[in-house]
């Protein structure tokens, strides 16, 4: 059971259903120091996509291996990420989407609430797909795989859905993924790591590949 899991040129904008969401050239430099000296080397930036209130969803490929996305939640310091992250068992059906903002990315289908969103004490995910299986922990990092539908955030006392990131449509098939949660200083990061060529998830090799372990 598991808790657990980019960028050049001019920034253009884009109508997304109830938002105005900013392309930008420019990814967070926290955003690259997750990935070791090696990784950055073969990392080609795509785009950030700057959205209301949050921080931003980037895009970067690693050579022709890996597509990755990344989107960090800030949250409250001291809090170690056992303690932070919790995965809701309950599935009730299709998460709602009244009043949220959707756009594409890649193979994925991004929705997201707009109101800005504070520092979080407990963040509650759910996995929807198929073969979840959580296959490395230590204290500071969580790494699963799974064939994804969608994948959900939840936070605050209501426990509202804050983000959900998934496949484009009902009909589209599920994407093999690697989900890799990090917890560095005042940041909550998520990746996800798709292989660009297969139809299977990455092996945990992909971890000492890409980051600073």
């Amino acid at each position: 059971m598991i808790l657990m899991a980019l960028i050049f040129g001019v920034p253009q904008n884009f109508m997304t259903r109830g938002y105005e969401t900013k392309l930008s050239t420019d990814i967070p430099a926290d955003y690259i120091m997750l990935f070791n000296d090696s990784a950055k080397e073969k990392l080609v930036v795509n785009t950030s996509y700057i959205l209301k209130g949050r921080n931003p969803i980037s895009q970067l490929d690693y050579g022709k291996d890996y597509s990755i996305l990344v989107y960090k939640m800030d949250v409250v310091n001291g809090i170690a990420l056992k303690d932070l992250v919790r995965q809701d068992m309950k599935n009730t059906g299709r998460d709602p989407i009244m009043g949220y903002t959707s756009f594409g990315i890649g193979s994925f289908n991004i929705q997201y609430i707009w109101d800005s969103i504070p520092k979080a004490e407990i963040i509650r995910v759910k996995f929807y797909g198929d073969s979840l299986k959580g296959d490395y922990r230590n204290d500071s990092l969580v790494s699963c795989k799974i064939a994804l539908n969608r994948f959900v955030i939840e936070y605050g006392k209501k426990d509202e859905v804050n983000l959900i990131i998934g496949r484009q449509n009902s009909f589209s098939p599920t994407i093999p993924v690697r989900i890799i949660f990090i917890k560095s200083g005042s940041g909550l990061y998520f990746l996800f790591v798709r292989q660009l060529h297969s139809d299977t998830v990455a092996t945990t090799d992909v971890l000492e590949k890409l980051l600073r372990m």
